[in-house]
């Protein structure tokens, strides 16, 4: 296909929607491990992403709602993102770290991300990420009420400013043309 970057995830389990607790999945984090070895002996980047994975994948991570964010927040830079940044990217010299994965709940706790992604960069010098959702809205759609403050808060997000580049989880067709 000719790609030049990979997104290659690690499984991040939750147990509930509500959970301020987490744990990096051992053998999705040993998979991961083995496919960056492989991916950067060919040459192509790799970004780290801890993916959410809600009740055993039975529930989506857009609909995350810690009881309590400030522990929810201590827990994912030291049970999730420390361990990433020493066990994974680093020693495996990867291009970018994802810091935050469709965490629509809670995304305007703008101080709290500024706060993950300023973790992150002292402990991490290749580039870093926050992977956003997509959004129904744009300046120049009319059709919904209030479409113009929710894409306001999304581009005015302070997060964004502080990353790299910005992620977006986006499901949507990319042709109109069946493929085979």
């Amino acid at each position: 296909m000719g790609l030049n970057t990979v997104n290659v995830p690690v499984e991040i389990d939750i147990p509930t929607l509500s959970s301020n607790t987490m744990a990096i999945n051992p053998a999705s984090e040993k998979k991961a491990i083995e496919l960056i070895k492989k991916l950067r002996y060919k040459g192509i980047n790799v970004i780290v992403e801890p993916y959410p994975f809600i009740h055993n994948g039975e529930q989506y991570e857009t609909q995350l709602k810690p009881t309590d964010l400030n522990e929810w927040f201590w827990n994912w830079k030291q049970t999730v993102l420390t361990p990433m940044i020493h066990d994974v990217a680093k020693p495996y010299k990867v291009y970018a770290l994802c810091i935050g994965s469709n965490f629509d709940q809670f995304e305007n706790q703008y101080d709290n991300w500024i706060n993950v992604a300023d973790f992150v960069r002292a402990n991490f010098k290749g580039q870093i990420t926050y992977k956003t959702n997509w959004w129904y809205t744009a300046e120049w759609d009319t059709q919904k009420d209030n479409q113009n403050d929710t894409y306001a808060k999304k581009l005015n997000n302070p997060v964004l400013g502080k990353v790299d580049f910005i992620s977006v989880a986006a499901y949507f067709e990319l042709t109109d043309k069946d493929t085979r």
